[in-house]
């Protein structure tokens, strides 16, 4: 167990954080405990849940692994899960500090009433449990925030599906911890965030693939600061990032990664297509 600190001067930034993060704490609905029954980890499984199946009045939480296999609540195709809101890793609940708390989402859908914090873990004691979440399919929607790293490590890997969320902070509580890291792996699908915002700090990081992400308004400038800063990548960084205000996305801006090889083959395919065509007609 670990003592994290923090300076005087800090305390309005926390204090805004623990006030944005306190619902998450109120109206308990109980942890995940499919850790138990490694044949079911399915959310839409009743007793898999400490009070029952979650719901818009109440917080999921989703804690570390309690053995060494990723077991956490899946959610599948045709299932309707909903939260007030969900909690992916949190101190407290400790069994194995360090272990990975996660979640899968590979299809159906989930709302949820207010936030998502993944990473969770700022108090004072720690003991870290860093939290992820896997995106493979189906739709992912927040009234408020997704928090990705708040006092502890939170990753979003999202390779196909849509997240709609109001907001999108990434390393909550930026150089206030210095632990706390906030990852998204774009590699698929759709990112919108809506009027809320985009907002990333120190230890924040942001890698496009074939997905795209959108954000209500224009942060065009802010955008392009992040990729010369090098905290939005392309592809890890091999490719370029591309971005627009009100051209790709009418009211929106949008962000989204060109692989230049793959590019470039497809400029010659299309070539060798015309060329061909070019043939047939003579």
């Amino acid at each position: 167990m670990k003592v994290k600190k923090r300076t005087i001067g800090a305390i309005a930034v926390v204090a805004m954080a623990v006030a944005l993060a306190g619902s998450v704490y109120a109206d308990d609905g109980g942890v995940f405990l499919g850790n138990a029954n490694p044949a079911d980890n399915l959310w839409m499984t009743d007793g898999n849940w400490q009070f029952g199946l979650p719901t818009p009045a109440v917080t999921a939480y989703v804690t570390e692994t309690w053995t060494s296999s990723i077991n956490g609540p899946i959610i599948q195709s045709g299932d309707a899960a909903v939260a007030g809101n969900v909690t992916i890793g949190l101190q407290g609940w400790t069994v194995n500090p360090g272990n990975l708390a996660p979640m899968t989402m590979n299809g159906g859908t989930l709302d949820v009433a207010g936030a998502i914090s993944i990473g969770q873990n700022g108090e004072t004691v720690v003991d870290e449990v860093p939290g992820i979440l896997y995106l493979n399919g189906g739709t992912l929607t927040t009234g408020a925030h997704l928090i990705i790293g708040q006092g502890s490590s939170g990753t979003v890997d999202q390779s196909g599906g849509i997240a709609n969320v109001d907001t999108l902070g990434i390393d909550w509580f930026g150089v206030l911890e210095a632990d706390e890291i906030g990852t998204y792996n774009l590699r698929g699908g759709e990112l919108n965030v809506g009027v809320g915002g985009f907002h990333m700090w120190t230890h924040g990081l942001v890698d496009i693939e074939a997905g795209v992400m959108t954000i209500m308004g224009d942060i065009d400038g802010t955008i392009g600061a992040h990729i010369a800063a090098n905290k939005i990548l392309g592809y890890g960084g091999s490719e370029t990032v591309l971005h627009d205000f009100n051209i790709t996305t009418p009211g929106k801006t949008t962000v989204w990664a060109i692989p230049e090889p793959a590019t470039l083959g497809l400029l010659g395919m299309g070539s060798l297509g015309l060329l061909a065509m070019r043939r047939f007609r003579i």
